[in-house]
């Protein structure tokens, strides 16, 4: 890997001079010291990215992301489609309404996604939590 190209150190403290003089309330002086300043960087033989990017540290790199395995899908017993049903006519006052409204859209799908076989399974076992405090 190259190594950045940097400002000697006298010509740094020049620019930071120059930096600061950059707020001043007088344009003249505004314009003259942006003019110094890009002159002292292209002298060095620099550009604004080389002086900037070696103040600022590395970017990171992005790290690969991770294989995320889909959540297994619920063992049942029975399909989803009778899952969906038992719980609709046995539970459904232990459900929120878009709970119900996603087990009624079951009942017409021939499979599930991984995600939709997910929600299935949490309700599952939120219904399953509710028996079993209720016993």
């Amino acid at each position: 890997m190259a190594a950045r190209p940097i400002l000697h150190p006298t010509n740094r403290e020049r620019l930071v001079k120059f930096c600061g003089m950059l707020g001043s309330d007088h344009d003249g002086e505004r314009a003259n010291a942006a003019r110094m300043a890009d002159k002292l960087v292209r002298d060095a033989g620099l550009t604004w990215q080389h002086v900037i990017g070696a103040a600022l540290p590395a970017a990171p790199q992005p790290q690969p992301r991770a294989q995320q395995q889909p959540p297994p899908r619920p063992a049942y017993q029975s399909s989803h489609i009778e899952m969906a049903r038992q719980i609709l006519m046995h539970r459904r006052n232990w459900l929120t309404g878009w709970e119900v409204e996603f087990l009624e859209s079951l009942t017409t799908r021939r499979s599930l996604s991984d995600k939709q076989a997910a929600r299935l399974r949490d309700i599952w076992v939120k219904i399953k939590g509710h028996e079993d405090n209720a016993a």
